[in-house]
Formats: structure tokens, C-alpha cells, sequence
């Protein structure tokens, strides 16, 4: 896990450095059918508002005292659909593992504001564990 954050941090950075554009890092919770999560990512997103980075995300609750929360971590590539200033909208897809067994495959859609020139606030929706899914994110442009 932690040769996976390192590698990615060296890809957007070497990224970003390379090519003049930006690295987002984010903090969001999302709502799905078996509880509340909670995660964290960083992503490199070009001028023409592509994304691709990495994520961890994890529940808040225990299911017992003997388990812990399912670990879902991965890639996350964004595109955009439509984009102003201000607001944009983007088709998102998760990829990665749970519990470091099972490969997952998340599709979503994402609706992002610009709040200040570093600070971003997004909202949005996939199909999580066959039923729908909502998120809430904020992020910091580092660079």
C-alpha cells in the first residue's frame, strides 16, 4: 500500500514538473448502501481537465469487534463533460482493490466548483456495490 502512494506522488509530481500542470489533493466521504466512508487522493489533472491518481478509501464503522471496515484503494481517471470557469462536470472511474482481494470497478459522474483558485468543492454519484452511491469532496490545488 505504501509503495502504491509513493509511486503515485512520484508520477504526478514528475507529471506535473514535466509537463506545467497541476496536482489536486482531496478529502471526501461518500454514502454507500452498507454505510458512510471516508477517503483520501491525489491526482494530476492536465489544462484540458483529464485526471488520473490514486485513492484509499475506507468505512467508518465496524461490522464487529473481530473485523475491521472494508479498505477500497486504487486509480481514479476523470474526464470532462462539460466545464465553465466556475463549475464542471466530469465522468469518473474507480478502479482498485477491496480488502486487497476483490478488483472493483466503480463509474460515476462528478460535479466540481471552483470555490478560489486553489479550493474546489464537488459533489457526486456511481454505482457502488450494485446500488447508487453520493459523495461530497474537497480539494486543494497544490501546483
Amino acid at each position: 500500500m505504501k509503495k502504491l502512494i509513493i509511486i503515485t506522488i512520484i508520477l504526478i509530481a514528475g507529471g506535473t514538473a514535466g509537463f506545467g500542470q497541476h496536482a489536486l489533493v482531496s478529502a471526501y466521504t461518500e454514502t454507500t448502501v452498507s454505510g458512510a466512508e471516508y477517503g483520501a487522493g491525489v491526482a494530476f489533472e492536465s489544462k484540458s481537465m483529464w485526471g488520473l491518481g490514486g485513492f484509499l478509501q475506507q468505512g467508518f464503522q465496524h461490522v464487529d469487534e473481530n473485523t475491521s471496515p472494508a479498505r477500497f484503494y486504487g486509480l481514479h481517471l476523470h474526464a470532462p463533460v462539460a466545464r465553465d470557469k466556475k463549475l464542471a462536470f466530469f465522468a469518473t472511474l474507480r478502479t482498485g482493490l477491496v480488502n486487497d482481494k476483490f478488483v472493483v470497478v466503480v463509474p460515476g459522474f462528478e460535479t466540481r466548483m471552483n470555490v478560489s483558485g486553489r479550493l474546489t468543492a464537488s459533489v457526486g454519484g456511481a454505482m457502488r456495490k450494485g446500488y447508487p452511491s453520493l459523495s461530497a469532496r474537497i480539494g486543494f490545488r497544490i501546483f
